[in-house]
């Protein structure tokens, strides 16, 4: 057996040697796919969370839109309301004045 492996002992460490090296070209293409692989998902997860803040700026923008446009209209309708109380206060006054009772039960 030893002899054999005497004998034979180029041929083995030749291709003891190209396994070693077959393997240390795998780990390092395995490396390299692995590598690029997160590149790409990092790639990935970073265009979705830039998605994501335009997508809440977006909506931050809308929602500040519909508070102004909302408070908007409050504000006309209250000064509706105030401008349409106003003018039943003077139409009673003027009541008032031509006649001295208060059908509307509206002035002390």
């Amino acid at each position: 057996m030893e002899e054999k492996y005497r004998i034979n002992k180029p041929k083995f460490l030749s291709v003891l040697k190209s396994q070693i090296l077959e393997h240390e070209a795998e780990k390092k293409r395995d490396f390299w796919e692995r590598s690029h692989e997160s590149d790409f998902y990092i790639a990935i997860d970073r265009n979705t969370i830039e998605e994501e803040r335009q997508s809440r700026i977006k909506k931050q923008i809308y929602l500040q839109q519909f508070r102004d446009a909302n408070k908007e209209l409050m504000e006309k309708k209250w000064l509706a309301e105030k401008n349409e109380k106003c003018m039943e206060d003077r139409v009673d006054r003027e009541r008032l004045k031509l006649e001295p009772f208060n059908w509307r039960r509206t002035l002390h």
